[in-house]
């Protein structure tokens, strides 16, 4: 009877030890208690490193956009300044030449009104010399703005792929994530269904044994 009983402890004994091994090799297969999930990310660090580079350069663009935008302001200014002075010049030159030919057509040659028109069209000469030189500055003024806009643009464009690159990269990741964890989940699923038939298992041989 007594052998009976050992043997019979013993059977359960091994039963148990088995359904410990089955539940380490659940737990070592499937993971512990750490729920802790690690993938390998995107290494983002150049791209924003890029965008803030990116913006200072635009900053520094458009504020060289604004000093440009003053220059061809005031060099506007200029130009009209300088083509009203010669406008009001050739008219001088236009009457007193007029006059100087209609006192030559009645034979009179007034050396002091020829002086005066030969003066006015100096004058004419000088003031439209300037309004063109004036006229050029204007343009290239312009031309240095306008090459400042384009330059920012760039930049600009630029800024807009790095973003899109670091989303593409971020979405990638959460995707990888979103694998990982689902993976995770069915592990955890798979222990805890472990976990129950153990402990199913466990009571059982439990009520077993104390027959």
């Amino acid at each position: 009877m007594e052998t009976t009983l050992i043997k019979h402890s013993l059977i359960t004994i091994g039963k148990g030890i088995v359904i410990l091994l089955a539940l380490a090799f659940i737990f070592t297969r499937f993971g512990g208690c750490d729920n802790k999930i690690e993938v390998e990310k995107h290494d983002n660090s150049q791209y924003f490193a890029k965008m803030k580079s990116d913006s200072m350069t635009i900053i520094n663009l458009m504020q060289d956009r604004y000093d440009d935008s003053l220059k061809t302001l005031a060099s506007k200014r200029s130009e009209d300044s300088i083509k009203v002075v010669a406008d009001k010049n050739e008219k001088l030159y236009r009457n007193s030449s007029k006059r100087v030919r209609e006192l030559l057509a009645r034979g009179i040659c007034d050396t002091v009104l020829i002086e005066v028109a030969m003066n006015d069209c100096d004058s004419t000469i000088k003031s439209k010399d300037a309004l063109l030189a004036q006229k050029d500055s204007t343009n290239k003024s312009v031309n240095e703005e306008l090459s400042t806009v384009k330059e920012e643009l760039g930049v600009s464009k630029g800024m807009v792929v790095t973003a899109q690159t670091i989303i593409k990269n971020q979405a990638d990741d959460y995707k990888v994530l979103e694998k990982e964890s689902k993976k995770a989940l069915r592990k955890q699923k798979i222990k805890t269904i472990g976990v129950i038939i153990l402990a199913t298992l466990t009571e059982a041989l439990t009520i077993f044994a104390l027959k």
